[in-house]
């Protein structure tokens, strides 16, 4: 099997608590988009994973201890070669290892439960069926939405060459003691459409982007700049160094030389289906 592994963006991302384990609570519209890794999966008489990757990605996790041996040693998959080549980048806010382990488990574990992907990483559930999704929890209770009329949308990302690690991201927003955002349920309908999107993002934030910035003062130079751009919402995704821009129409290619500055690159996606 050869399957696309897709990246995801956080549109907005609310922290609303922690549970009696610690882990943070949150709601966030999770967007699959069109940047995806390539997973090809053999059938072995052992387990083996091999990753590969552009330069400029730095060390990649170990073929031992990564997200996909351990989501299929949970899931009791053992005689499996898969091969994995690397787009998404790491320590991004885009899913990337999620992402793999999901698109193995979906693959090889159809019906994988989502409590149990939660327990590897948070957005592994998202990715067991990654489709426009209302996410909340710690991440296992996915709401997939209904998605009418929004086949136009564009996001320019801006993918800057240093990775930041989660844990740090997450300290420094502890640090911060800004106090958890209120709860909300946008698309209780289970319908996504213009209308709703808008008024969504309209008030939609990253909490954890004060932390990601206080760590990174340069995010805070292209943040201010996509947020002069004729854009429905900018943003940073998830606890990572992706900055990103959501258009309604066509983007013009320009665009993209404006952004390759400071150690980054900029490219434009859709978002990703898998029909």
């Amino acid at each position: 099997m050869v399957l696309k592994s897709p990246a995801k963006l956080n549109l907005g991302l609310s922290i609303v608590g922690r549970n009696t384990r610690g882990y943070h609570l949150i709601e966030s519209l999770f967007w699959p988009i069109d940047l995806c890794d390539r997973v090809e999966i053999r059938a072995a008489s052992s387990f083996k994973v091999e990753m590969s990757a552009p330069p400029s990605f730095g060390l990649l996790p170990s073929s031992t201890d990564n997200l996909v041996s351990r989501a299929c040693k949970l899931a009791n998959l053992d005689s499996w070669d898969i091969r994995i080549e690397k787009e998404i980048p790491l320590g991004a806010g885009l899913g990337g290892g999620s992402s793999n382990a999901g698109t193995v488990l979906r693959a090889l574990a159809p019906g994988f439960p989502a409590t149990k992907a939660a327990a590897l990483g948070a957005d592994i559930p998202f990715f067991l069926s990654p489709r426009p999704s209302w996410v909340t929890g710690i991440g296992e209770e996915i709401q997939p939405l209904r998605v009418e009329g929004l086949s136009s949308l564009k996001f320019l990302l801006v993918l800057p060459e240093w990775p930041i690690p989660t844990a740090g991201v997450f300290a420094a927003y502890r640090q911060l003691q800004t106090g958890f955002s209120s709860s909300c349920r946008p698309f209780g309908s289970g319908v996504l459409d213009r209308e709703s999107l808008l008024a969504y993002l309209s008030q939609a934030r990253n909490d954890l982007e004060p932390a990601i910035v206080s760590e990174y003062p340069k995010i805070a130079n292209i943040l201010s700049s996509l947020r002069e751009l004729p854009c429905v919402y900018a943003g940073v995704s998830g606890t990572g160094s992706t900055c990103f821009a959501v258009f309604e129409e066509k983007i013009d290619k320009e665009i993209l030389n404006t952004y390759r500055w400071e150690s980054c690159r900029s490219v434009l996606v859709n978002s990703y289906s898998d029909e």
